[in-house]
């Protein structure tokens, strides 16, 4: 196939005004007769075969296929011009397409006849065809734009793959400035940055490079609004809190921002930079001093290398998390050389505590904890202190530690009374094993708390596991010794004794030799006092009192053998636990 001169489109418009249209296949109409007659007389040709085409600017191209010099010298094409006149155009070079110019936007009919060197005609095809409008047209109709975070978008449609070049113009500070595209895609926008907040009247026209044509100017006013680093700017906030300032900002865009930072601390410039591209950014100033101060903020977009104006923001500053730590810990006495470090963490993060003292035989104790995020009240026993040493205190956040030395209170004369029942609401209570019965008794360690025992309650209180060897919670089999009863106190208690209450059925098996072990958090236990004891019989109360009160919240009896020296079972039965001290 020949190649021809410009490019052919195989969709028709329908314009719904002059200059909009839309892609259609070009039908073309049936030939005049479906079986051509050869005589020797007419030339063997089917005018069939010539292509009709729609083309851009208000033309139609008419295309020959190859044609044999004795099979026809020309051709001659009629129709019907605008002038109501019928146009005729004579073709005698076949291999150049025929192009007819400056028609109206309507349906054409054109009738096509080949010519023999001695004149005779062939039959007459008749084909239809719609012009286009000017390339240009379409995209130009289309043309619409909008700002958004500093940029101002261009956007339009084509309907063919024709290369438009879409160019705007400008003002900006008393200088014309332009911006363009060339583009074959059927939607494209072209984007212009570095503008102000401010509406701006952009010129935008479409031109046709191949035919040096261009369409009219059409004026868009557009805003582009705050940039991505503007915006941020804008949305910027501190909150403060603990020596703290939190700064929290908006980044739509997610675009690789930018945080530059300044404040001035004691008479010196701090400076800070981060970088993020969180949608929702933050950052945080840590060790700030207490008071009033301003913070100097700026965002840069990297990626388009904008920056934004300076911001400044006004804080007052509260003490720090340690600082406020330090304040609130306290020491109380109670006694025997007892004391209790009370420490109040109101922020949002933990800190990490040390305590130093010296014990009543002057040797240097030291107890670490960490207080976790928003306590109210977090005690510490002291054991065997030194009565009236100094307490040091290490406080340790995020940031840095902090010390501080308490003077202490802590006596050792004893306080009274000191042997009161200590009352059980709400506590909680375990065991290393507990025993089902065959009829589905569950002998846990809770009903030790209940107050249900005598002769109507035969089947209450806890029993170890004898009758199998499962593990139990100390990892060994749960029918040998050791064995442990616990409870949890809900808070730190001045703690001088316990009492067990034997089991109703006849056959007590109690604790015989046992340690009294005590904790604050319930998984770090020290060993207090070794006790023993004999059976006291059916529902017998026995009282055990420490030669030292200590401070726990958590009391567990650590079991080594029974008190029913005949037996050989690592059995061992309770009805009820009691803890003596002062609430």
């Amino acid at each position: 196939m020949k190649k021809r001169i410009c490019n052919i489109l195989l969709v028709l418009f329908t314009f719904s005004t002059w200059y909009a249209c839309t892609e259609k296949v070009l039908i073309l109409p049936e030939e005049t007769s479906d079986n051509l007659e050869i005589l020797p007389t007419r030339p063997p040709l089917r005018p069939s075969e010539v292509e009709v085409y729609s083309a851009f600017y208000h033309s139609i191209e008419i295309q020959y296929p190859e044609v044999q010099p004795d099979r026809a010298v020309k051709s001659i094409i009629t129709y019907m011009g605008d002038d109501n006149q019928v146009k005729t155009i004579e073709v005698t070079d076949f291999d150049q397409v025929v192009t007819i110019e400056n028609l109206s936007l309507r349906e054409y009919e054109f009738k096509i006849t080949y010519v023999t060197a001695d004149g005779v005609t062939s039959r007459t095809v008749v084909k239809k065809a719609t012009p286009y409008a000017a390339l240009t047209d379409y995209p130009f109709a289309t043309l619409e734009g909008y700002g958004e975070f500093g940029v101002v978008y261009v956007h339009w449609e084509n309907v063919t793959d024709r290369e438009v070049e879409v160019v705007v113009k400008y003002e900006e500070g008393g200088q014309t400035k332009s911006a363009s595209k060339l583009s074959a895609k059927l939607r494209d926008t072209l984007a212009i940055r570095n503008l102000p907040n401010a509406d701006v009247a952009f010129d935008v026209q479409v031109k046709d490079p191949v035919r040096e044509y261009a369409s009219e100017v059409k004026q868009l006013t557009i805003n582009a609004g705050l940039s991505v680093e503007d915006y941020a700017l804008s949305t910027l906030e501190a909150a403060t809190g603990f020596g703290r300032a939190f700064l929290t900002w908006v980044n739509p865009q997610q675009a690789d921002l930018r945080l530059d930072l300044s404040y001035v601390v004691s008479g010196q410039t701090k400076t800070a930079t981060y970088e993020s591209t969180a949608e929702d950014g933050a950052y945080t100033l840590v060790n700030l001093p207490e008071g009033a101060m301003n913070i100097v903020a700026k965002f840069t977009n990297t990626e388009a290398d904008e920056e934004s104006d300076n911001k400044t923001v006004a804080v007052t500053v509260d003490k720090g998390v340690k600082e406020t730590v330090s304040e609130g810990v306290t020491v109380s006495s109670y006694g025997f050389n007892l004391g209790a470090l009370r420490v109040k963490n109101p922020a949002s993060i933990p800190v990490d505590v040390k305590v130093t003292y010296k014990d009543k035989t002057g040797s240097d104790q030291e107890e670490t904890f960490t207080v976790p995020a928003n306590t109210i009240k977090y005690s510490v026993p002291l054991h065997r202190v030194m009565a009236g040493s100094s307490i040091d205190v290490e406080i340790t956040d995020d940031i840095g530690t902090l010390n501080r030395t308490i003077s202490s209170t802590i006596s050792d004369a004893p306080l009274s009374p000191t042997n009161i029942e200590l009352n059980r609401t709400g506590w909680g209570a375990t065991s290393s094993s507990f025993r089902i019965s065959g009829a589905g008794v569950r002998y846990t360690a809770d009903r030790l708390l209940d107050g249900l025992f005598g002769a109507t309650n035969v089947d209450n209180g806890w029993v170890n596991e004898w009758g199998r060897s499962d593990i139990d919670a100390l990892g060994k089999p749960s029918n040998v010794f050791p064995h442990y009863i616990q409870v949890d106190m809900l808070e730190v208690k001045y703690v001088t004794g316990i009492s067990f209450v034997n089991h109703t059925n006849g056959v007590q098996d109690g604790p015989g030799t046992f340690t009294i072990q005590y904790s604050f958090d319930g998984v770090t236990f020290h060993d207090g006092q070794t006790m023993t004891r004999t059976n006291a019989g059916a529902n017998a109360r026995t009282h055990h009192y420490l030669d030292e009160p200590l401070l726990a919240r958590y009391i567990r009896v650590y079991i080594t053998a029974g008190d029913r020296s005949a037996s050989n079972d690592a059995v061992v039965r309770l009805a009820e636990f009691y803890v003596y001290g002062r609430e």
